[in-house]
């Protein structure tokens, strides 16, 4: 990492590249708390929306499993036979939801991003789980509104 002042933004960031079924996102890497292969959850009830897969048991806790895609209003497909779970950390909503999970296509890559890479794009109009989009040397990213999905889960509890 590059040395910066206290007050100063970092010149690059470690983050992730994950496929999921329509695009490629970018997290920081201390979102993620672990990847792991692809499981069977707990079966979701049929009141739920489709997009909440269910519950996964991970590290004695019952984690659950969304799917990004199906949040956009996009079918959730599983071509890949090498879907991962992406385990994330709470953020906005820690002492509700200190975790949750959602799948990608494959593993994720890790990255160190500079800064001038990076470029912000333009979107006529954003989806439900999207921030914004960016170019990573010319390719298409988009930075997921980790906090919106999160009110999205939490909301399922409370219904």
């Amino acid at each position: 990492m590059a040395k910066t002042s206290s007050n100063a933004a970092p010149d690059n960031l470690m983050v992730l590249l994950v496929p999921i079924e329509d695009c490629q996102l970018i997290l920081p890497d201390a979102a993620v708390a672990e990847i792991v292969e692809f499981q069977p959850t707990e079966a979701a009830s049929d009141e739920l929306p489709t997009w909440y897969l269910g519950r996964l048991r991970w590290r004695g806790l019952d984690v659950p499993l969304v799917s990004l895609e199906g949040i956009n209003h996009n079918a959730f497909f599983t071509r890949s036979r090498n879907l991962k779970i992406i385990i994330m950390h709470g953020l906005a909503q820690r002492d509700m939801l200190p975790f949750w999970a959602f799948v990608a296509m494959e593993t994720p890559r890790m990255n160190r991003i500079e800064q001038e890479r990076l470029q912000p794009m333009e979107q006529e109009e954003l989806r439900q789980v999207e921030k914004m989009w960016c170019a990573i040397d010319g390719e298409p990213v988009m930075i997921p509104d980790l906090a919106k999905i999160e009110q999205q889960i939490v909301a399922l509890a409370d219904a």
